[in-house]
């Protein structure tokens, strides 16, 4: 590390734990001013004020905030609140002594007001210092620092209640801001030189409020995030005033100060717990879309059992679920809501949302209890309110989740880019032009301008006189063509060309020749030509059910090189127009010993007009690189016999290796309907992971060209959960053996070193499989897409993908899965040497098996036993 980044690193480090002590100590004020807030507020005017200072909370909290959202975050402001916050919070303690009710309004108002402009300011000031992917790692610390704050406040307010007056919780409440202030300072210091995450270009001056809330108002996504935040106010303010409700009406006056003291001691404790263990598992685990459901949902439970009668305990409940909940687990999730954002959107809908969110819906709740309270004042007709909101908030929690997966899904797709030529139609003018290029002097044109025909479908322009060309190359080639549609009023210029000085000539003539008078023989008086081609081509066409398989084995296997070579690209090329009895002459074995083009022909020509008697032979064939196309397309039209030999093929391990890699994706030539069924089978029970990997392709295969067929999710499951398992051990036995004897030389150290490569190989081709199942399980989510960005070095990207995977997978993969791509070693625990070796031993992967057996005796570790005390020394021969 170079003494910049170091220095960089160091600056991080103090940003983050003076930003967790002033959040910290800010929160721990904010705890000691609630308290006796809600303590003198109660005691002096009761509940049915408190829709008021709502109201009042909302409408003046909202365009302060504003104001400060349109300023630009190049400066924090931090301390200047809390300068301004410590004194007026202590003048709190003289004025709430006078005889004026409109002082515990002022400072109800007060305590929320100045909470959440320091909040906004806070969070905002992080967000300028931090990229989103840093953002998720580091926020969830600052907050639980926030959290421990007001833990450690509301117990200096339990302790105080029993010390002092209730009033004298606002003069250590300033006492402390003012401290608090201090921090800020030097946190806006360290912002001042600390490289921010984003360049200087992002600074901009202030943006208008109405650009703001256009901009929050023309995603839907934004849209949707809004009425999220807003329903979530409007429960939280329904669901406070009933508690206080329900407490006014149980609790003496006298006792208000040590309840809330003790309750908001034990919400931040729940908080604490909450933040430090539970919220970022449960994101992890659950996904953030089904972590926005648990707060609703636990309210919408807490309100009911208050409406059954729960009284006091229920009541107590239902603000512990929200005091519990709303500063750590919704805290968190509702700042990861706007990570798919784009850096200029948030930037400008974050305020909006913020303050009109929470204090619009604040005011919508607000009105909402004035106007109840004209009917009825009872504490169970506003914990039905209470558990109405919660239901709608849980229902826009629920349609929320398609639209965050495609934000994250919009933004990888950007970084996929279609490269489709299809070829153009030719116009007739071109085609005048192209006909022309025949009469060029280049021999090359005009071959090529025969290419450009047929593959326009034009072949019929080529002209008959053609074949009258001087280049040897031009002749052979229009003969070829004519072949496919053969033009009968050419074949006397054909039977010259059979007597024609150049060999390829002659050969394609006999070939013509030899496919539109089928009934002749004229091709054996060419048994002896002079070129190789020829005879080749005369041997085939000569061929008749009778031959000796041995005496053609010799006439295409033996001989001189060139000869030999002419001799078989002749024979095949004549291997298509052979009876089917004959053709049993040229196994498998022949066919592997002929070179590729010959191969790739003699496979042609099988393909045209196989029979189900040839599947066997076909099947063998695969093992032959050439062969394969052709093999395949023949296989596919023969039909259900075809497939059903293929399944055998392989599941059979006696089948030669060779062929049974290369049968999946033949079965996946076959209707999608039916060889869906069998290559699942082959995830189930295949135990070479060569031969597994090959099933994995061409199930995909099958799924990408009919994404609508539907394959069982649970065999499918339950071969992600066997793929991860595999994959698990791999990277845990890997790291677990990279960590030991680094030093090691000679045998030991070549054989770890061996196994060390053959675990990296198997861990990037593990984690390979994983995915290649989980794009079977969710076909339409681009996981191929996802599984790039993870290992892209664009951090935003890799984040993206991160996120849309963390919340698009079922619980039971999510945390395996996850594991796999975090770089982090924590994220899986460390094992023993002997236990990772056993761990390995037990998996029947491949060769990856074999080397850990090479291993386990080399270091004498037994598969269920201790190690022994000598290792055998025979094994370094055999491991070679």
């Amino acid at each position: 590390m170079t003494a910049s980044s170091e220095k960089v690193a160091r600056d991080d480090r103090a940003l983050i734990w003076l930003a967790i002590l002033t959040l910290a100590i800010a929160m721990g004020a904010h705890q000691l001013t609630e308290t006796a807030r809600d303590a003198l507020f109660l005691a002096e005017l009761g509940p049915t004020r408190l829709p008021l200072v709502y109201l009042m909370l909302a409408l003046i909290g909202a365009p302060i905030a504003l104001m400060r959202a349109g300023m630009s975050a190049k400066r924090s402001h931090l301390a200047l609140v809390l300068a301004v916050c410590a004194p007026v919070t202590a003048s709190f303690w003289w004025m709430s002594q006078q005889p004026w009710d409109y002082v515990f309004q002022a400072l109800y108002v007060w305590t929320g007001i100045s909470t959440t402009v320091f909040v906004t300011f806070f969070w905002l000031a992080l967000s300028h210092h931090h990229s989103m992917t840093d953002a998720k790692r580091i926020f969830p610390r600052v907050a639980l620092g926030g959290i421990v704050g007001a833990f450690l406040g509301a117990g200096i307010a339990r302790i105080a209640t029993e010390l002092v007056s209730t009033r004298s919780l606002l003069l250590i409440a300033g006492g402390l801001t003012a401290v608090g202030a201090v921090f800020a300072w030097r946190l806006e210091r360290t912002m001042g030189t600390a490289t921010p995450a984003v360049t200087e270009g992002r600074e901009r001056p202030a943006t208008p409020f109405t650009e703001m809330i256009r901009r929050a108002v023309d995603s839907r996504y934004a849209r949707v995030v809004g009425l999220l935040l807003v329903l979530a106010s409007m429960t939280f303010t329904v669901l406070d005033y009933t508690f206080k409700t329900v407490v006014t009406e149980l609790v003496p006056k006298a006792e208000l100060a040590s309840l809330f003291a003790t309750l908001y001691l034990a919400l931040n404790a729940i908080a604490l717990l909450s933040q430090a263990l539970l919220a970022q598992r449960l994101v992890l685990w659950l996904g953030l879309a089904s972590v926005l459901l648990l707060l609703p949902g636990s309210v919408l439970v807490g309100a009911g059992a208050l409406l059954a009668g729960g009284g006091l305990s229920a009541a107590l409940a239902l603000k512990g679920i929200d005091g519990g909940m709303r500063h750590s687990l919704h805290r968190t999730s509702c700042e990861l809501l706007y990570v798919p954002m784009s850096e200029e959107t948030r930037t400008l809908v974050k305020p909006v949302f913020d303050i009109i969110g929470t204090r619009g819906g604040q005011a919508l709740a607000s009105v909402g209890i004035i106007v109840l309270l004209e009917f009825s004042a009872d504490a169970k007709l506003f914990a039905a309110l209470t558990a109405g909101l919660a239901l709608a908030w849980s229902i826009t929690a629920i349609g929320s989740r398609r639209l965050y997966l495609d934000m994250f899904r919009n933004a990888l797709r950007e970084h996929s880019v279609e490269t489709r030529l299809p070829l153009p139609d030719l116009e007739v003018g071109s085609l005048a032009a192209l006909v022309a290029q025949l009469n060029s002097d280049n021999d090359g044109v005009v071959v090529s301008t025969i290419d450009m025909l047929v593959a326009h479908d034009h072949a019929a322009l080529v002209p008959d006189l053609i074949l009258y060309h001087p280049s040897p190359e031009v002749v052979a080639k229009s003969l070829r063509q004519f072949a496919t549609e053969p033009r009968l009023g050419v074949r006397p210029i054909v039977r010259r060309l059979e007597r024609h000085s150049d060999g390829r000539v002659r050969a394609e003539a006999l070939l013509y020749l030899a496919q539109v008078e089928p009934d002749t023989n004229h091709a054996s008086a060419f048994v002896e030509d002079d070129s190789p081609l020829v005879r080749g081509v005369a041997i085939g066409l000569s061929l008749d059910a009778d031959a000796d398989r041995t005496a053609l084995e010799a006439c295409l296997l033996e001989g001189a090189d060139e000869d030999r070579l002419g001799i078989q690209t002749g024979f095949a090329r004549a291997f298509g127009l052979l009876d089917a009895r004959v053709r049993r002459l040229v196994d498998a074995e022949i066919v592997a010993r002929l070179p590729p083009d010959a191969q790739e022909s003699i496979a042609d020509a099988i393909a045209t007009s196989a029979t189900q008697n040839e599947i066997k032979s076909l099947i063998a064939l695969l093992g032959v690189r050439a062969a394969r196309g052709p093999v395949r397309r023949a296989l596919a039209r023969l039909g259900p016999p075809a497939l059903e030999a293929c399944r055998k093929a392989l599941a059979d391990t006696a089948t030669p290796l060779a062929v049974r890699l290369h049968l999946p994706r033949t079965v996946s030539r076959f209707p999608a309907n039916e060889a869906a069924p069998v290559l699942l089978e082959r995830l189930v029970d295949e135990e070479d992971e060569l031969v597994f990997h090959k099933a994995l392709r061409g199930l995909g295969r099958v799924m990408a060209s009919h994404p609508q067929l539907e394959l069982d999710e649970e065999t499918l499951f339950g071969v992600c959960e066997r793929t991860i398992d595999r994959t698990t051990t791999i990277i845990q036995t890997r790291r677990s053996l990279s960590m030991i004897r680094n030093g090691e030389s000679g045998r030991s150290g070549a054989i770890r070193d061996a196994l060390l490569a053959l675990l990296a190989e198997g861990e990037r081709r593990g984690v390979e499989h994983v995915f290649r199942v989980l794009h079977l399980l969710y076909p339409t989510d681009q996981l191929e897409e996802v599984f790039r960005s993870i290992k892209s070095d664009d951090a935003d990207r890799r984040s993206s993908a991160l996120e849309l995977l963390t919340n698009l997978l079922e619980w039971r993969l999510r945390a395996g899965v996850m594991a796999l791509v975090n770089d982090d070693d924590a994220t899986l625990p460390p094992i023993s040497e002997r236990q990772s070796i056993r761990l390995l031993l037990k998996e029947d992967i491949g060769p990856l098996g074999h080397a850990a057996v090479r291993y386990a005796e080399l270091f004498g570790i037994d598969s269920q036993g201790d190690a022994d005390d000598e290792p055998e020394g025979s094994l370094e021969e055999s491991f070679a």
